[in-house]
C-alpha cells in the first residue's frame, strides 16, 4: 500500500472517520468498513485508497520501512484459523497486533505449505534439520542429508549398480561433465532435473503472486 501522504487540511477528520469504522473488542479491533475481495479492509483518504491495517500501523508507528510488509501477529497466533479471504484477522487494525516484517518472514509465519514446512525442525522421518544434516538446494528448499543418502543407497540396491557406476539420472539424462552437479557431501545431481525443478517452483511462485492484490494498496 502507498504511504500515508502528508495531509494538508483537517488530518483529524480522516482519523476520526477511520476509527468510527472500527469495532474495538478485547483482542482484535475489527474493521467494519469496506472490505477488499481478499478480506483486507479498505479506507479512502485524500483521494487515495489504503489497506485499513496499514493505515492503522502508520498512524501509530509512522511509515512502513521500505521493503517491509505489515503482518498480523494475531493471525499467526491463532492455530485454528486457516487463513484466506475469510480470515477475520485480515480485518484487524489493532496496532498492537501489527508488525512490519520482510516478505519472506511474512510467508514463513503464514499457514501456506511453504510457511508450515519452513517452521519444521525435523524431517518427516525425525532427523533434525540442523546445520550438519541439512542441505539447501539451489531453489532454497531444505533436504535431509540422512534421508537423501538412504534414498541413494536404496536406488543403488534396486538397480544392482553402485551410485558411482550410473551413467544417467533416474529421468534418463546423462551424467556428463556439463550436466552433473556435485553436492557438498559428494552426491551427483542432474543439472537438467534441477533446472526443471526451479522452473516449476518459479511458476508456482508467479501463480501465487498473481493471486495477491496488485491495487494501489499493499498488505
Amino acid at each position: 500500500m502507498s504511504k500515508i501522504p502528508q495531509r494538508r487540511t483537517n488530518p483529524a477528520d480522516a482519523e476520526d472517520r477511520f476509527w468510527a469504522k472500527v469495532d474495538k473488542t478485547d483482542t482484535c479491533w475489527i474493521w467494519t468498513g469496506c472490505i477488499h475481495k481478499t478480506g483486507y479492509g479498505l479506507f479512502g483518504a485524500d483521494r487515495r485508497v489504503f489497506y485499513a491495517h496499514r493505515y492503522s500501523y502508520e498512524l501509530q508507528f509512522g511509515p512502513v520501512p521500505a521493503g517491509l510488509q505489515v503482518d498480523h501477529v494475531c493471525h499467526n497466533q491463532d492455530e485454528e484459523c486457516l487463513g484466506g479471504s475469510s480470515c477475520r484477522h485480515r480485518r484487524c487494525v489493532n496496532p498492537v497486533h501489527l508488525e512490519a516484517v520482510t516478505h519472506r518472514e511474512n510467508g514463513r509465519r503464514g499457514k501456506s505449505v511453504w510457511g508450515v514446512n519452513s517452521r519444521k525442525t525435523h524431517c518427516p522421518r525425525g532427523h533434525p534439520y540442523d546445520e550438519a544434516n541439512t542441505y539447501i538446494n539451489p531453489a532454497g528448499a531444505r533436504t535431509c542429508r540422512q534421508c537423501s543418502s538412504a534414498r541413494e543407497a536404496k536406488r543403488a540396491r534396486s538397480s544392482g549398480l553402485s551410485t558411482a557406476a550410473r551413467t544417467h539420472c533416474p529421468q534418463g539424462h546423462p551424467y556428463s561433465e556439463e550436466n552433473t552437479y556435485r553436492t557438498p557431501e559428494g552426491h551427483r545431481k542432474c543439472r537438467t532435473c534441477m533446472r526443471a525443478a526451479r522452473r516449476r517452483q518459479n511458476a508456482e511462485k508467479r501463480a501465487l503472486a498473481s493471486k495477491t492484490p496488485q491495487a494501489s494498496a499493499r498488505p
